[in-house]
């Protein structure tokens, strides 16, 4: 609205600006018509979204095009006519960033407080910044692919005013298609760039002068690292994570309006995302981890980092895979022999399943809880979702054990020697 609007408190739904040449007066019928036609129940196909995740409402148009106090209005009228405004638990949805910030804050708060309390040292160790880290990214993340898009397209139509790209922070938003797909795509990229430089080091040949114990042993984490498994058992098992894919994302695409309810289970999903990330990470490497490794874990490119294990693979051509859960004394040691070519696709099925899997199944997580219609669902559906980066788990103990690389050279050392031996004969 114009400044004259403004001055003489007109309604932009139901009033006409007196001022024929600003923007008021080409831009309220428009929206006006939007709010009679979702009145009635007449379809608008460019706002209805129908099979796909875009939902713009007349309070997002309004709000996209500058007319903040029309936003408000419009998205107030929304929220009166919500089933759940009396709920104490949904009405508080409101401003859903604003308020899972001020939630996690309190979390933090307390969780720094109550160890000070007990005689510990005032000062916040490395650990607790980075455990508040990982927390504030996926906040920051959530927000960026719920808002960024339309943020800068706020941006571009209201040449930069800060007091509408400010507003749309504590804006309830529908989630779009592009937001969420631009940010994803960032992220795969990145999880692309550590894959393809995880594997060049893998494949690098060993430092001729390291020392090195004469056995190593690696213990397994999923099945397209364990040799002994065939690799067409790894394909269906590869195609069944797949198709569960497609399902939890078909439910991720359909469209769904900015109500209490849905706008509750977005924000309270963070809580989810973060139990999801823990329980998906190597517990025995989080103290290790330093600030420079977020970026790697923001990826989801942390849990299929295995250096030493996949060096260990490429670079001895018979190494013995060690079940100790095994009941068979047979098959407690067996030795198998890989490819190069069929180790590379292991490694590259091992960092689609644990890294790219991972990122669509965390970072879609809100969209998900966020499609649920009662609480019970959203208990559910908020654990149900971490067997597909489950399935080619392994359920057994199991350690692949090969040569040293000075224990290799020797044999080699000693097999040249007997070979020149029977040839001077």
């Amino acid at each position: 609205m114009c400044k004259q609007c403004l001055l003489r408190n007109a309604d932009s739904r139901n009033a006409w600006c007196p001022f024929k040449k600003c923007e008021c007066s080409r831009q309220v019928p428009a929206e006006s018509l939007i709010r009679l036609a979702q009145k009635f129940g007449v379809n608008i196909p460019s706002f209805a979204g129908k099979g796909r995740l875009d939902h713009i409402t007349p309070a997002m148009a309004a709000s996209l095009h500058g007319h903040l106090n029309t936003s408000v209005a419009l998205m107030e009228e929304d929220f009166r006519e919500d089933g759940d405004h009396d709920s104490l638990l949904y009405s508080s949805a409101r401003h859903p960033v604003f308020l899972i910030a001020a939630i996690m804050l309190v979390i933090w708060i307390v969780g720094i407080l109550v160890p000070v309390c007990s005689g510990e040292d005032m000062r916040v160790d490395t650990q607790v910044r980075i455990i508040i880290a990982k927390g504030a990214i996926l906040l920051t993340i959530n927000c960026m692919m719920k808002y960024l898009h339309s943020l800068l397209q706020m941006m571009v139509q209201a040449s930069g005013r800060v007091q509408a790209t400010s507003f749309m922070a504590g804006t309830p938003w529908a989630q779009t298609v592009q937001g969420a797909m631009t940010m994803l795509g960032i992220l795969l990229v990145g999880t692309v760039a550590f894959m393809c430089y995880d594997l060049r080091k893998a494949k690098c040949p060993p430092v001729q002068d390291t020392d090195q114990e004469a056995r190593i042993k690696v213990p397994l984490r999923d099945m397209y690292q364990d040799l002994d498994t065939k690799f067409v058992r790894c394909m269906q098992r590869f195609a069944l994570t797949l198709v569960f894919l497609l399902c939890y994302l078909t439910v991720c695409a359909k469209a769904q309006e900015p109500t209490l309810r849905s706008l509750t289970f977005w924000y309270l999903s963070l809580l989810v995302q973060i139990h999801f990330a823990e329980s998906c990470s190597k517990s025995a490497s989080d103290k290790k981890t330093c600030f420079c490794d977020l970026p790697r874990w923001a990826c989801c490119a942390d849990l299929p980092h295995e250096p030493e294990l996949w060096k260990l693979l490429f670079q001895n051509q018979t190494v013995t895979v060690i079940n100790e859960d095994a009941d068979n004394t047979h098959d407690k040691e067996v030795k198998v022999s890989c490819g190069t070519f069929e180790l590379t696709c292991r490694f590259i099925l091992s960092y689609i399943s644990n890294g790219f899997i991972r990122v669509i199944v965390l970072y879609t997580l809100p969209i998900f809880l966020a499609a649920t219609t009662d609480e019970k669902d959203f208990a559910l559906n908020a654990f149900a979702v971490t067997f597909i980066v489950e399935l080619d788990n392994l359920s057994s103990n199991k350690k692949v054990e090969a040569r040293g690389y000075r224990q290799l050279k020797a044999e080699e050392s000693e097999g040249e020697a007997l070979t020149q031996g029977k040839c001077e004969q």
